[in-house]
């Protein structure tokens, strides 16, 4: 980007629109840490961040996100499975 003639090299200068700014600091800080970390994240912004590396293109943070969005929606079932397990114990009581 900043080597090949685009606009970028010449003002060596990244606008990024339409990205919140939390999530593209987890992607900076995801892309320069040794030991990345998505824990800070909330359910909205982790697809935002899996977007988001889809379109810089960085397998590794797309992967880490998706597994972490997963999770967290797996979380979100097990719940919603108890729920409806204690409705149905107690409607049959």
């Amino acid at each position: 980007m900043f080597t090949n003639g685009m606009q970028e090299s010449k003002l060596s200068k990244i606008d990024i629109k339409d990205v919140q700014h939390d999530v593209l600091l987890a992607m900076l800080k995801f892309m320069y840490s040794t030991q990345p970390e998505l824990n800070d994240i909330d359910d909205v912004d982790l697809l935002s961040l899996t977007i988001l590396a889809d379109r810089f293109d960085i397998p590794l943070l797309q992967s880490a996100s998706n597994l972490k969005l997963v999770e967290e929606i797996s979380e979100v079932f097990y719940f919603v499975e108890l729920l409806l397990l204690s409705l149905y114990i107690i409607h049959c009581v």
